[in-house]
């Protein structure tokens, strides 16, 4: 009886430390702590990384025509940027050396596809069959994202692109080929890249491709109607979306054993003020800006409020669209950064006419969002502050409202300025302590079951004891308030300094600098790339420089 008292006494003092063990000090976090399969890795996009825009038989995009236009900032252009088309062998290398899990990025509609439909070119196929190759010959997950913006110019100027329905036909078309060639050996699919701000940047601002909108909204555009076709453009994204994803389902899931879903822009929208109707402001902010895709995917229908506000403006679902849409997802990408605080302005409802922000009734309240910007969407060079509580209310909301989605953070990362002389610039100690903020934050967001750990003991607790474990892990899983959020990847943005669709070359998010100066391209080892990869060989989230600050263990 004693040593039987002794064996349980012994097991709770176990689960004791146990518990202990999961309210560990920030400092000795390692990714020993994430649940097994969780995946690490870096980021990029096609028109963003690859250059070689007119090589090969690549087709311009709605982005070439932009930015040879002179729209984007600087009049820069992703004709070369960090010409990754040509040193694909010696980035995997570096992302080997780095040790992450995983690669995210996009292929190029109009480099397999060049017109968008019909004919797959064979040096596009060829390539991308390479990167994904030379991926898995070093143990690399390839993550692939299907559309990331950069729209084929061909059905731009055929049918109006994505303000056609015609474009699902085509996009689906064109996921059947990805789907086709490439899926026997890439299991993580994202169909389409933040569906909720391209259409708001393109078709109600118009600052970005193809530069729609109308007076009083936008600048200076080419046409469009800022009042109806953001909702059209989203609408048909989302239909693209799911018609791929039910091909994949019917066609290819089952043999091939992949994942799909999509990635959505991740901005948390925080009242100004504790008022009542602020709190009421940013919510909605909210439901505009992760419902319009969320809610249909896990409801069937737009969100409520945007039904109310939008109208009539706002396209419907028949039935079958709506089955198809619901559910269309394993797990969904989000690109966090930043939070953005909005105070209500009610009186917006009243206009004649409206665009997607006098819907949501809200104005901005941010230092950074300023009339005399050098950005779009008002965003100047210092917006970048770490805010990782916001990704963990982001995660909280998508836990309560939307049944606790697998989620993949697809992107997240702190930009930093050039050096004006041209140098390259190493020390960026400011990305290191942003990434290692944002890592806890998704740690501490992670679901944690008492269960496992009471597993752990080996032993058979009387009901009592049991209890008497669960009380004690539950307090210590409630004092870090680790709420069983379900995410299950962490992707830095960006790899490789690279071209920004918002900022151009002015601003370098890469953990891998690369000359731009130089017609090598040549890339360089950043600090941040150098913890990063202690923390992914086992190091503390959180290490101690040593002088050099070479992170080592």
């Amino acid at each position: 009886m004693a040593r039987a008292r002794s064996s349980s006494a012994a097991a709770l003092l176990l689960l004791f430390f146990l518990a202990a063990e999961a309210v560990a000090a920030p400092s000795s976090i390692t990714r020993r702590d994430f649940p097994t399969g969780f995946v690490f890795g870096v980021g990029s996009s096609a028109y963003q990384v690859e250059g070689a825009v007119a090589e090969d038989g690549r087709k311009p995009s709605i982005w070439d025509t932009f930015t040879h236009g002179g729209y984007s900032i600087d009049q820069a252009t992703g004709d070369v940027t960090a010409d990754q088309y040509h040193k694909y062998k010696e980035d995997v290398k570096l992302l080997h050396e780095m040790g992450v899990d995983a690669y995210r990025f996009s292929i190029a509609w109009p480099r397999l596809i060049p017109d968008g439909r019909g004919a797959v070119n064979p040096k596009g196929l060829e390539y991308y069959n390479n990167l994904i190759d030379e991926l898995l010959s070093y143990g690399i997950q390839p993550h692939v994202t299907i559309y990331h913006f950069d729209f084929p110019q061909a059905l731009q100027d055929e049918y109006n692109g994505l303000l056609s329905p015609r474009f699902i036909e085509d996009f689906t078309a064109y996921a059947d080929v990805c789907f086709k060639n490439f899926g026997d050996r890439v299991k993580h699919w994202s169909t389409v890249n933040e569906p909720n701000i391209e259409p708001i940047g393109g078709y109600d601002q118009g600052i970005l491709p193809p530069r729609r909108c109308s007076f009083p909204f936008g600048f200076a555009c080419d046409g469009g109607n800022s009042t109806t076709e953001p909702y059209i453009v989203a609408h048909h994204l989302l239909l693209g979306h799911a018609s791929a994803v039910s091909l994949y389902r019917e066609k290819y899931q089952v043999a091939q054993g992949g994942q799909i879903g999509l990635t959505l822009l991740g901005w948390w929208y925080e009242p100004g003020t504790q008022a009542p109707e602020d709190i009421a402001a940013a919510a909605r902010m909210n439901d505009f800006h992760i419902g319009w895709y969320m809610h249909p995917m896990v409801y069937g229908d737009y969100p409520p409020v945007m039904r109310k506000n939008v109208g009539s403006r706002l396209p419907s679902f028949t039935d079958e669209e709506r089955e198809r849409v619901k559910g269309s997802f394993d797990f969904v990408g989000f690109n966090h950064y930043v939070a953005i605080y909005v105070k209500a302005d009610l009186s917006r409802l009243d206009e004649k006419l409206r665009d997607y922000t006098a819907d949501a009734a809200v104005k901005y309240d941010m230092p950074f969002l300023k009339s005399s910007n050098q950005f779009p969407f008002g965003l100047t060079n210092d917006f970048m502050s770490s805010t990782p509580w916001a990704l963990k209310k982001m995660l909280k909301h998508l836990q309560v409202k939307y049944k606790n989605p697998a989620v993949m953070i697809h992107e997240n990362g702190a930009a930093g300025m050039p050096d004006p002389s041209g140098g390259n610039v190493q020390d960026d100690e400011f990305r290191s302590q942003f990434l290692q903020d944002y890592i806890e934050a998704t740690l501490q967001s992670i679901r944690y079951q008492y269960g496992n750990m009471a597993e752990l003991s080996g032993t058979k607790l009387s009901e009592a004891e049991a209890k008497c474990a669960r009380n004690l892990i539950f307090i210590s899983v409630f004092i870090v308030h680790r709420n069983g959020s379900n995410v299950q990847g962490y992707f830095v943005w960006s790899f490789l300094d690279v071209f920004e669709y918002l900022f151009g070359y002015r601003v370098r998010f890469g953990v891998y600098g690369v000359d731009f100066n130089s017609t090598a391209r040549t890339r360089y080892q950043r600090h941040s790339a150098q913890w990063f990869s202690s923390f992914l060989r086992g190091g503390e989230l959180r290490p101690v420089a040593l002088p050099d600050r070479a992170y080592s263990q």
